[in-house]
């Protein structure tokens, strides 16, 4: 895109104006990638962060880690059911505030909370837009007001920072809201779906919400057939959340496990 030109002095302001929003928009911009799976990518890395949870050592007298990966992550709820719950507890008055999502299903949200949920101990801004990827990347600006936020709000915890003359601050997501977190995830593929059903069904049971989505899908079949495969994969990492609960391998199982909280 061209911008300009600068016909007099006046016109300088507006070429500022006018080159932040070129550069903002270009920087921004996600093209889909012609020759990678974007989600490949991503679930490679995804599996990085579930080995180095699964490598990590404690020190004596630690406390113990709550946050193993491989069980119970969704802590006896259903999909549905913490979707609600976030959707309940979200600070949406504060969130515009501070200008920051006014909804837990946004792109960054599910970025920050879900990426923070393979942390195993506290990290900080620096390390954590590291960590996002290319498929889950926002701008590092937007990641520290999300953070700082997120912390205001009592969804993440502030940590001591044990690095000798470090003044770089630390933090962790709050157990309670590990499982949504993972579940973000999980299903990051149909983000973009349960977002639009939410947005079209604001008074809609939540219960009813994957149903919905498979039986009227707004996006093309192939697009959603491979959203479906993208998700078995990702539990296929992640497991499915329940304790000694096989990973949903078609729609019918993937539904069940949607709605139905563990007996």
């Amino acid at each position: 895109k061209v911008v300009g030109p600068i016909l007099n002095e006046s016109g300088l302001d507006e070429l500022r104006k006018q080159l932040a929003e070129t550069l903002r928009t270009f920087f921004n911009k996600k093209p889909t990638p012609l020759n990678v799976d974007p989600d490949k990518v991503d679930r490679y890395l995804l599996s990085r962060l579930i080995s180095n949870l699964e490598t990590q050592t404690r020190l004596p007298g630690a406390p113990v880690n709550l946050s193993a990966i491989h069980e119970g992550w969704l802590t006896g709820m259903s999909p549905a059911q913490w979707m609600r719950f976030v959707e309940d507890n979200w600070p949406k008055e504060s969130a515009k505030q501070f200008d920051v999502p006014i909804n837990p299903f946004s792109f960054s949200s599910w970025s920050i909370l879900g990426t923070l949920s393979l942390i195993g101990g506290s990290t900080e801004v620096p390390k954590l837009h590291k960590l996002l990827g290319p498929h889950r990347m926002i701008t590092k600006r937007h990641t520290q007001r999300l953070v700082k936020w997120l912390e205001e709000e009592k969804w993440i915890n502030k940590q001591f920072n044990h690095i000798p003359f470090s003044d770089a601050k630390v933090f962790k997501l709050k157990q309670d809201r590990l499982g949504f977190g993972r579940l973000s995830l999980a299903l990051w593929p149909l983000r973009g779906s349960i977002s639009s059903w939410r947005r079209a069904n604001p008074q809609g049971d939540w219960e009813h919400a994957l149903e919905d989505i498979l039986s009227n899908p707004r996006i093309p079949g192939y697009q959603l057939k491979k959203s479906l495969n993208d998700v078995f994969a990702r539990l296929s990492i992640l497991t499915s959340g329940h304790d000694d609960c096989p990973v949903p391998k078609n729609e019918a199982e993937l539904m069940i496990w949607w709605k139905m909280p563990p007996p």
